[in-house]
């Protein structure tokens, strides 16, 4: 009886951390998404250190859970981040594939080093 409560305390725990990290990744997740969006990026006026500052955020963003996915414990927190690093891989080669479109080079100026199509390039 006694393993019984500690077993369920254990699993309280757990479940109080898992919650406790995923209220934290929602609150960046949305401090995130309103900083990001001040400015549409198919609009004509989106400049070119506007894009450079979403490819830069995307490709941290990417890095970031990429980083957490390696530390993560819980089945429900490996998805989590299995689900992040998709999501924020997709917005980052999409942001590249829209500089390339509007033809802007990333130069060493914009302190973006990228990855794509399984190459690590210097932009």
């Amino acid at each position: 009886m006694n393993s019984n409560n500690k077993e369920i305390k254990d699993q309280n725990a757990k479940s109080d951390k898992l919650s406790s990290l995923i209220k934290r990744f929602k609150k960046k997740s949305l401090l995130n998404a309103k900083r990001n969006n001040t400015t549409d990026i198919h609009e004509d006026n989106f400049d070119r250190d506007n894009l450079v500052e979403s490819i830069r955020l995307a490709r941290l963003e990417w890095l970031d859970a990429s980083r957490n996915f390696e530390f993560a414990y819980d089945k429900e927190i490996i998805d989590y981040y299995t689900y992040q690093m998709k999501a924020s891989e997709t917005r980052y080669q999409y942001l590249l594939k829209l500089a390339r479109e509007k033809s802007i080079k990333l130069g060493k100026k914009d302190n973006i080093q990228y990855i794509f199509q399984g190459k690590n390039m210097s932009g």
